[in-house]
Protein backbone atom coordinates (compact mmCIF):
# COMPACT_ATOMS: atom_id res chain seq x y z
CA UNK A 1 0.00 0.00 0.00
CA UNK A 2 0.81 3.56 -0.42
CA UNK A 3 2.45 5.31 2.40
CA UNK A 4 1.04 8.56 3.40
CA UNK A 5 4.21 10.24 3.44
CA UNK A 6 7.62 9.20 2.60
CA UNK A 7 10.41 10.87 4.76
CA UNK A 8 13.93 11.60 2.73
CA UNK A 9 17.22 11.92 4.43
CA UNK A 10 20.50 12.80 2.68
CA UNK A 11 23.50 11.45 5.00
CA UNK A 12 27.03 12.36 4.75
CA UNK A 13 29.23 12.03 7.72
CA UNK A 14 26.79 12.74 10.29
CA UNK A 15 27.51 9.39 12.47
CA UNK A 16 27.22 11.20 15.90
CA UNK A 17 23.74 12.64 14.74
CA UNK A 18 22.18 10.60 12.27
CA UNK A 19 20.41 7.98 15.06
CA UNK A 20 19.31 10.92 17.06
CA UNK A 21 17.73 12.00 13.72
CA UNK A 22 15.77 8.37 12.75
CA UNK A 23 14.67 7.89 15.78
CA UNK A 24 12.66 10.56 16.10
CA UNK A 25 11.66 9.44 12.92
CA UNK A 26 10.45 5.78 13.66
CA UNK A 27 8.65 7.19 16.41
CA UNK A 28 6.03 9.35 15.15
CA UNK A 29 2.60 8.82 16.36
CA UNK A 30 2.25 8.89 12.54
CA UNK A 31 3.21 5.01 11.69
CA UNK A 32 1.94 4.83 7.66
CA UNK A 33 5.74 6.61 6.61
CA UNK A 34 8.46 5.22 4.61
CA UNK A 35 11.93 6.49 5.54
CA UNK A 36 14.62 6.89 2.55
CA UNK A 37 18.10 7.18 3.68
CA UNK A 38 20.34 8.59 0.94
CA UNK A 39 24.20 7.81 2.06
CA UNK A 40 26.45 10.16 0.11
CA UNK A 41 29.64 7.81 0.00
CA UNK A 42 29.73 8.76 3.73
CA UNK A 43 34.00 8.14 5.22
CA UNK A 44 32.30 7.36 8.35
CA UNK A 45 30.28 4.99 10.55
CA UNK A 46 26.92 6.30 9.17
CA UNK A 47 25.89 3.68 6.28
CA UNK A 48 26.65 1.04 9.42
CA UNK A 49 24.34 3.11 11.46
CA UNK A 50 21.89 3.15 8.64
CA UNK A 51 21.91 -1.11 7.83
CA UNK A 52 21.47 -1.58 12.33
CA UNK A 53 18.17 0.56 12.06
CA UNK A 54 17.36 -1.04 8.80
CA UNK A 55 17.44 -4.30 10.36
CA UNK A 56 15.23 -3.34 13.01
CA UNK A 57 12.71 -1.16 11.67
CA UNK A 58 11.26 -2.44 7.94
CA UNK A 59 10.10 1.09 6.89
CA UNK A 60 13.77 2.17 6.44
CA UNK A 61 15.13 2.11 2.85
CA UNK A 62 18.70 2.88 2.53
CA UNK A 63 20.41 4.27 -1.19
CA UNK A 64 23.88 3.48 -0.72
CA UNK A 65 25.69 5.71 -3.87
CA UNK A 66 28.80 4.76 -5.09
CA UNK A 67 29.86 8.47 -5.87
CA UNK A 68 29.72 11.96 -3.85
CA UNK A 69 27.80 14.28 -5.65
CA UNK A 70 26.17 16.47 -2.89
CA UNK A 71 22.55 16.82 -0.86
CA UNK A 72 20.54 18.31 -4.08
CA UNK A 73 21.23 14.44 -5.94
CA UNK A 74 20.86 12.93 -2.89
CA UNK A 75 17.59 14.64 -1.95
CA UNK A 76 16.64 14.10 -6.20
CA UNK A 77 17.67 10.35 -5.49
CA UNK A 78 15.29 9.92 -2.80
CA UNK A 79 12.80 11.63 -4.85
CA UNK A 80 12.83 9.52 -8.00
CA UNK A 81 12.29 6.10 -5.52
CA UNK A 82 9.79 7.75 -2.95
CA UNK A 83 6.23 6.29 -3.27
CA UNK A 84 4.38 8.46 -0.34
CA UNK A 85 1.62 10.73 -1.18
CA UNK A 86 3.72 13.52 0.59
CA UNK A 87 7.34 14.38 0.62
CA UNK A 88 9.11 15.42 3.86
CA UNK A 89 12.74 16.38 3.75
CA UNK A 90 14.88 16.56 6.94
CA UNK A 91 18.58 16.86 7.33
CA UNK A 92 20.51 13.92 8.77
CA UNK A 93 21.53 16.30 11.88
CA UNK A 94 18.19 17.67 12.68
CA UNK A 95 15.08 16.09 14.40
CA UNK A 96 11.42 16.41 14.62
CA UNK A 97 8.92 16.39 17.85
CA UNK A 98 6.92 12.93 17.64
CA UNK A 99 3.41 14.32 16.18
CA UNK A 100 5.46 16.71 13.83
CA UNK A 101 4.21 14.40 10.62
CA UNK A 102 0.57 13.65 11.84
CA UNK A 103 -0.03 17.36 12.36
CA UNK A 104 1.54 18.57 9.13
CA UNK A 105 -0.27 15.56 7.01
CA UNK A 106 -3.89 16.84 8.80
CA UNK A 107 -2.76 20.51 7.96
CA UNK A 108 -2.02 19.26 4.31
CA UNK A 109 -5.01 17.15 3.92
CA UNK A 110 -7.49 19.89 5.45
CA UNK A 111 -6.40 22.44 2.86
CA UNK A 112 -6.19 20.27 0.38
CA UNK A 113 -2.65 22.05 -0.40
CA UNK A 114 0.06 20.94 -2.48
CA UNK A 115 2.73 22.30 0.28
CA UNK A 116 1.94 23.21 3.64
CA UNK A 117 4.28 25.42 5.91
CA UNK A 118 4.74 25.05 9.82
CA UNK A 119 6.69 27.91 11.18
CA UNK A 120 7.73 26.84 14.38
CA UNK A 121 11.36 25.29 14.96
CA UNK A 122 14.13 25.44 17.39
CA UNK A 123 17.83 25.79 17.09
CA UNK A 124 19.39 23.76 18.35
CA UNK A 125 23.41 23.70 19.79
CA UNK A 126 26.16 21.63 21.20
CA UNK A 127 25.89 23.52 24.59
CA UNK A 128 22.73 21.38 25.49
CA UNK A 129 21.73 24.08 27.92
CA UNK A 130 21.30 26.66 24.83
CA UNK A 131 18.23 26.55 22.52
CA UNK A 132 16.16 29.61 20.57
CA UNK A 133 12.93 28.47 20.06
CA UNK A 134 11.49 30.35 17.34
CA UNK A 135 8.46 31.32 14.80
CA UNK A 136 7.92 33.92 12.31
CA UNK A 137 6.73 36.77 13.71
CA UNK A 138 4.27 38.12 11.25
CA UNK A 139 1.89 35.01 11.89
CA UNK A 140 -0.44 36.34 14.11
CA UNK A 141 -2.51 33.81 14.85
CA UNK A 142 -1.92 29.59 14.88
CA UNK A 143 -3.25 29.10 11.14
CA UNK A 144 -3.29 31.80 8.51
CA UNK A 145 -3.53 31.67 4.25
CA UNK A 146 -0.99 34.11 2.52
CA UNK A 147 -0.47 35.12 -1.36
CA UNK A 148 1.98 33.29 -2.16
CA UNK A 149 4.08 36.26 -2.71
CA UNK A 150 3.67 37.42 0.73
CA UNK A 151 5.59 34.37 1.88
CA UNK A 152 7.87 34.22 -0.61
CA UNK A 153 9.19 38.04 0.56
CA UNK A 154 8.80 37.43 4.44
CA UNK A 155 9.37 33.07 4.93
CA UNK A 156 12.96 31.50 4.36
CA UNK A 157 13.48 29.15 1.61
CA UNK A 158 13.97 26.28 4.27
CA UNK A 159 12.23 22.79 3.06
CA UNK A 160 12.25 21.43 6.66
CA UNK A 161 9.46 23.80 7.07
CA UNK A 162 7.32 22.37 4.36
CA UNK A 163 5.33 19.16 3.66
CA UNK A 164 5.16 18.56 0.03
CA UNK A 165 2.27 16.61 -2.20
CA UNK A 166 4.45 13.98 -4.33
CA UNK A 167 2.45 14.03 -7.67
CA UNK A 168 2.43 18.26 -7.40
CA UNK A 169 6.53 17.72 -7.29
CA UNK A 170 5.93 15.62 -9.91
CA UNK A 171 3.45 17.66 -12.15
CA UNK A 172 6.40 20.53 -12.13
CA UNK A 173 9.09 18.01 -12.41
CA UNK A 174 10.68 19.88 -9.44
CA UNK A 175 14.31 19.00 -8.71
CA UNK A 176 17.22 20.59 -6.05
CA UNK A 177 20.02 22.14 -8.50
CA UNK A 178 23.68 21.78 -7.94
CA UNK A 179 24.17 24.14 -5.77
CA UNK A 180 25.97 24.47 -2.24
CA UNK A 181 25.95 25.36 1.09
CA UNK A 182 22.58 25.56 1.88
CA UNK A 183 21.47 27.61 -1.55
CA UNK A 184 19.83 24.52 -3.16
CA UNK A 185 16.76 25.28 -0.94
CA UNK A 186 16.11 28.70 -2.55
CA UNK A 187 15.34 27.48 -5.45
CA UNK A 188 13.33 24.57 -4.72
CA UNK A 189 11.15 26.24 -2.05
CA UNK A 190 10.29 29.22 -3.71
CA UNK A 191 9.76 27.86 -6.79
CA UNK A 192 7.40 25.55 -5.30
CA UNK A 193 5.61 27.97 -3.35
CA UNK A 194 5.19 30.49 -6.10
CA UNK A 195 3.46 27.86 -8.41
CA UNK A 196 0.48 28.05 -5.70
CA UNK A 197 -1.26 31.59 -5.24
CA UNK A 198 -2.52 30.71 -1.54
CA UNK A 199 -0.01 29.24 1.05
CA UNK A 200 -1.09 27.90 4.23
CA UNK A 201 1.02 28.20 7.11
CA UNK A 202 0.32 27.70 10.78
CA UNK A 203 2.01 26.95 14.39
CA UNK A 204 2.30 23.03 14.80
CA UNK A 205 4.82 21.15 16.60
CA UNK A 206 8.80 21.85 16.71
CA UNK A 207 11.56 20.89 13.84
CA UNK A 208 14.49 21.60 15.66
CA UNK A 209 17.76 22.59 13.74
CA UNK A 210 21.39 21.77 14.97
CA UNK A 211 23.35 24.58 14.32
CA UNK A 212 27.25 23.16 13.92
CA UNK A 213 29.61 25.63 12.67
CA UNK A 214 31.03 22.84 10.08
CA UNK A 215 28.03 22.97 8.26
CA UNK A 216 27.92 24.46 4.35
CA UNK A 217 25.52 27.06 6.07
CA UNK A 218 28.16 28.89 7.67
CA UNK A 219 30.80 28.76 3.95
CA UNK A 220 31.56 32.59 3.44
CA UNK A 221 30.13 30.91 0.33
CA UNK A 222 27.03 30.70 0.73
CA UNK A 223 26.06 34.10 -0.18
CA UNK A 224 27.23 34.12 -4.02
CA UNK A 225 25.01 30.83 -4.27
CA UNK A 226 22.24 32.39 -3.32
CA UNK A 227 22.71 34.43 -6.53
CA UNK A 228 23.24 31.29 -8.52
CA UNK A 229 19.94 29.82 -7.06
CA UNK A 230 17.82 33.10 -7.41
CA UNK A 231 18.98 32.70 -11.28
CA UNK A 232 17.66 29.93 -11.81
CA UNK A 233 14.37 30.69 -10.28
CA UNK A 234 13.76 33.94 -12.03
CA UNK A 235 14.23 31.26 -15.39
CA UNK A 236 11.99 28.84 -14.02
CA UNK A 237 9.09 31.68 -13.58
CA UNK A 238 9.65 33.14 -16.31
CA UNK A 239 9.26 29.84 -18.32
CA UNK A 240 6.30 29.15 -16.81
CA UNK A 241 5.08 32.66 -17.36
CA UNK A 242 4.63 34.04 -13.16
CA UNK A 243 4.14 37.52 -12.86
CA UNK A 244 7.23 38.81 -11.28
CA UNK A 245 5.78 41.83 -9.68
CA UNK A 246 6.17 41.34 -5.77
CA UNK A 247 8.75 38.84 -6.09
CA UNK A 248 12.14 39.15 -4.80
CA UNK A 249 14.93 38.06 -7.17
CA UNK A 250 17.63 38.43 -4.67
CA UNK A 251 18.39 39.22 -1.08
CA UNK A 252 21.72 39.65 0.66
CA UNK A 253 23.14 38.71 3.57
CA UNK A 254 26.67 37.89 4.10
CA UNK A 255 27.73 38.11 0.32
CA UNK A 256 31.32 38.12 -0.22
CA UNK A 257 33.00 39.36 -3.75
CA UNK A 258 36.29 38.60 -3.38
CA UNK A 259 36.62 37.58 -6.99
CA UNK A 260 36.00 38.00 -10.84
CA UNK A 261 33.79 35.21 -11.43
CA UNK A 262 31.74 36.13 -9.13
CA UNK A 263 31.84 39.42 -9.80
CA UNK A 264 30.66 39.12 -13.75
CA UNK A 265 28.35 36.68 -12.40
CA UNK A 266 26.35 38.87 -10.22
CA UNK A 267 26.77 42.01 -12.30
CA UNK A 268 25.43 40.11 -15.26
CA UNK A 269 22.26 38.85 -13.22
CA UNK A 270 21.67 42.18 -11.96
CA UNK A 271 21.49 43.60 -15.23
CA UNK A 272 19.27 41.20 -16.44
CA UNK A 273 16.37 42.03 -13.74
CA UNK A 274 16.98 45.61 -13.66
CA UNK A 275 13.66 46.20 -15.36
CA UNK A 276 12.13 44.22 -12.46
CA UNK A 277 13.91 45.38 -10.22
CA UNK A 278 13.05 49.21 -10.38
CA UNK A 279 9.69 48.30 -10.90
CA UNK A 280 9.74 46.78 -7.46
CA UNK A 281 12.18 48.48 -5.55
CA UNK A 282 10.41 49.04 -2.48
CA UNK A 283 10.17 45.70 -1.88
CA UNK A 284 13.83 45.50 -1.35
CA UNK A 285 16.59 46.47 1.76
CA UNK A 286 18.67 49.49 1.79
CA UNK A 287 21.92 47.22 1.28
CA UNK A 288 20.32 45.30 -1.51
CA UNK A 289 19.97 48.84 -3.37
CA UNK A 290 22.88 49.50 -2.62
CA UNK A 291 24.86 46.17 -4.29
CA UNK A 292 22.60 46.45 -7.14
CA UNK A 293 23.94 50.79 -7.51
CA UNK A 294 27.83 49.77 -7.13
CA UNK A 295 27.18 46.61 -9.34
CA UNK A 296 25.87 49.25 -12.02
CA UNK A 297 28.54 51.99 -10.99
CA UNK A 298 31.76 49.58 -11.87
CA UNK A 299 32.69 48.01 -15.40
CA UNK A 300 34.99 45.09 -13.96
CA UNK A 301 36.08 43.52 -11.15
CA UNK A 302 39.35 45.63 -10.65
CA UNK A 303 37.90 49.06 -10.31
CA UNK A 304 35.09 47.54 -7.89
CA UNK A 305 37.55 45.97 -5.29
CA UNK A 306 39.72 49.03 -5.56
CA UNK A 307 36.72 51.00 -3.82
CA UNK A 308 35.17 48.40 -2.32
CA UNK A 309 35.73 45.81 0.74
CA UNK A 310 34.59 42.52 -0.82
CA UNK A 311 32.41 42.13 2.05
CA UNK A 312 29.40 44.03 1.40
CA UNK A 313 27.85 43.79 4.02
CA UNK A 314 31.04 45.91 5.70
CA UNK A 315 31.08 48.23 2.69
CA UNK A 316 27.71 49.30 3.03
CA UNK A 317 28.16 49.91 6.41
CA UNK A 318 31.47 51.79 5.73
CA UNK A 319 29.45 53.74 3.28
CA UNK A 320 26.71 54.75 5.58
CA UNK A 321 28.81 56.18 7.71
CA UNK A 322 30.92 57.95 5.66
CA UNK A 323 27.73 59.36 4.02
CA UNK A 324 26.08 60.21 7.40
CA UNK A 325 29.09 61.90 8.73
Amino acid sequence: MQPAISVIIPVFNTEKYIGNCINSIIGQTLKDIEIICVNDCSADNSLKILQDFSKRDIRIKIINLNENKGVSNARNTGMDIAQGEYIYFIDSDDWIDENYLEEMLNKIKETNSDVIINANFVKEYDNKAKKAYGTFNFLTRDFECFDSKIIQRFFPPVIWTRLYKREYLNQYNFKFPSIKCGAEDIYFAYACDLMQDKSYVFKGPYHHYFQRQTSAMHSKERGFHYFESFKLLYSFLNTHKINLDDIKLFFVESLIIDNEQKFNFIKTYLNEIKDVFYKNINIYNEQEKFLFNIMKEFPDFKDFISKYNPNISLSFLKNRMVTKK
